[in-house]
């Protein structure tokens, strides 16, 4: 867009924005963050301390509190009910292999992204949750064979080798390949937008 000398980028945790200073920033805005973030008050305080007076903070965060575990028949929205069995030896190796992570992803739900953003000394505090269930739609099955819930996951075909053998893993391939190809079985869906703003007051952050 020819517009990079207009950038300047800077590298940081969210919950340790070095390299931004204080009171320098109109807008933070983030977008499924917050739920790799284990100190997410300390997140929030450093997202009000870089705003300037009057400042906007703007997030989107999946609650998975809402949307797992999944019913015993259902792997990722689609229907397995065949192999469900099997599905909870492939699900045990998502939980084994993202241990350290999933206390961050599960230690949260909408109340407390409020109760959160209101603490370090947001002004005015909404939050808009989305609920959804819907029957999945038809998927590529060689993209979902080599992709992943999240970046700190294994792909579904690393999970399932590392959890099967050779006959399991054909056998729950070729349920969940069907399911996938037909978009058989059911997706829940739970998100939280939330905005808030920093009083033109010069409020210093609580923590």
């Amino acid at each position: 867009m020819g517009m990079s000398d207009r950038c300047r980028f800077v590298e940081a945790r969210a919950e340790g924005l070095v390299g931004v200073v204080d009171r320098s920033v109109d807008v933070v805005t983030t977008r499924s963050v917050l739920i790799y973030v284990s100190r997410k008050r300390d997140a929030f305080a450093e997202f009000f301390r870089v705003l300037r007076p009057g400042g906007r903070l703007s997030i989107f965060e999946p609650i998975n509190r809402r949307m797992f575990p999944e019913p015993h028949n259902l792997f990722w929205g689609w229907d397995v009910s065949a192999v469900a069995g099997l599905r909870d030896q492939v699900v045990a190796e998502f939980e084994r292999t993202q241990r350290p992570e999933l206390k961050a992803m599960f230690d949260f739900d909408e109340t407390d992204l409020v109760s959160l953003a209101r603490d370090v000394g947001f002004d005015t505090v909404e939050l808009y949750l989305h609920l959804g269930e819907s029957r999945p739609r038809r998927g590529d099955w060689e993209s979902l064979l080599h992709s992943s819930p999240n970046p700190l996951a294994p792909t579904l075909l690393e999970a399932v080798t590392a959890s099967l053998d050779r006959r399991q893993a054909t056998h729950f391939l070729s349920a969940l390949q069907a399911s996938v190809e037909a978009g058989v079985g059911r997706c829940r869906t739970a998100g939280a937008y939330l905005r808030a703003r920093k009083s033109d007051s010069p409020i210093e952050s609580q923590g």
